[in-house]
């Protein structure tokens, strides 16, 4: 489930919100993976976001998005930290390529 329901709301408004939060995660997931290897903050996200022409979100949402990509393994939560917008340490998140294998894995041949 992408949209976290914290208020009792329609069940169309719910599907209407889940969507758009959908949406969101598909976008984050983009940026992730095109600025990869690099690792991003909630932050650098929002503001690419942005620049990308998006509707105006809360980066609260940004966050979400990040957590759910996690939570997916489709990203990860680094122990790199940049200052965010209020001046803040926020720790990056990083896009997971599955089809890279991880230092130190052997690949199988066939």
């Amino acid at each position: 489930m992408s949209y976290h329901q914290t208020a009792s709301i329609q069940e169309e408004l719910h599907a209407l919100y889940e969507g758009k939060a959908k949406r969101q995660d598909e976008i984050v997931l983009l940026i992730l993976k095109n600025n990869w290897p690099a690792s991003l903050s909630p932050t650098q996200v929002h503001e690419i976001y942005a620049a990308m022409g998006h509707p105006v979100c809360p980066v609260t949402s940004i966050r979400r998005a990040m957590s759910n990509l996690s939570k997916d393994n489709l990203a990860y939560k680094t122990e790199v930290t940049v200052k965010g917008q209020f001046g803040r340490a926020e720790h990056t998140w990083k896009f997971i390529n599955h089809e890279i294998p991880k230092a130190g894995v052997q690949m199988k041949l066939l």
